[in-house]
């Protein structure tokens, strides 16, 4: 019983740790392809990549970034597990955002 309670409590540490991991990747890569394909400067980037945090949950942002970075087979697969709120909240993120941060 206790190597099974040490095993559970290590793969919600790994789990929330990747998962972190992963928030911080998806950040990453707003800010780099708002530098790409925007010009908003580093602090108007940084602000989109805050808001992104803010604002969005998981799905939403891993949908912003799939759709930035034309991962085509990423934004099917994720607009099978979303609500339409929440490919709107991505959609409307993706639109308000550089006007939202443009002044940073």
């Amino acid at each position: 019983m206790t190597v099974l309670i040490r095993t559970l409590a290590t793969a919600l540490i790994v789990g929330q740790t990747m998962a972190t991991g992963a928030l911080a990747d998806r950040t990453a890569t707003l800010t780099a392809e708002c530098h790409k394909q925007l010009n908003l400067g580093q602090r108007g980037c940084d602000c989109i990549g805050k808001r992104a945090k803010e604002v969005l949950n998981d799905k939403q942002q891993a949908m912003v970034v799939a759709m930035v970075t034309k991962d085509q087979q990423a934004s099917a697969e994720l607009r099978a597990t979303m609500t339409q709120e929440e490919m709107s909240g991505a959609a409307g993120f993706m639109m308000n955002a550089p006007r939202l941060c443009a002044g940073q």
